[in-house]
């Protein structure tokens, strides 16, 4: 964040809870929680005041923000989540067994041929 985000988000936080807000606040807050993503501290300073009636202090923001970081990772689609599932429809896995095997078919089969080829040159070179 930038010092103008800063004093927006120190302003918010004014209007909650009546703290004063000087150039010495905006400092020591950017050198606490700068290196956050706006958007991120400000949604944690609202969770912080919906949540709570302590006085706001950087490390509440800090400990919102990985929280929420925390929740959009969860969130995301995560490739062993994609792996076929025990409890999943037989005919949902079966569809995705049989594309995971396409997919190595693919990956694989030109150097399967290539062995195949050399076997069978090796092996008409051994009759000759």
């Amino acid at each position: 964040m930038n010092r103008a985000e800063i004093a927006t988000l120190l302003g918010l936080a004014a209007a909650r809870d009546r703290r004063t807000v000087g150039q010495a606040d905006v400092a020591a807050w950017l050198e606490d929680v700068g290196d956050l993503d706006f958007a991120d501290a400000r949604a944690a300073l609202g969770r912080h005041f919906r949540e709570s009636d302590a006085w706001l202090m950087p490390v509440h923001i800090r400990r919102h923000v990985a929280a929420i970081k925390a929740e959009r990772r969860a969130a995301e689609p995560h490739e062993v989540r994609a792996l076929p599932s025990r409890f999943e429809a037989d005919t949902e896995r079966a569809a995705r067994v049989a594309a995971g095997v396409a997919r190595v078919r693919d990956v694989i089969g030109p150097v399967l041929d290539d062995l195949a080829r050399r076997r069978a040159r090796n092996d008409e070179e051994a009759a000759s």
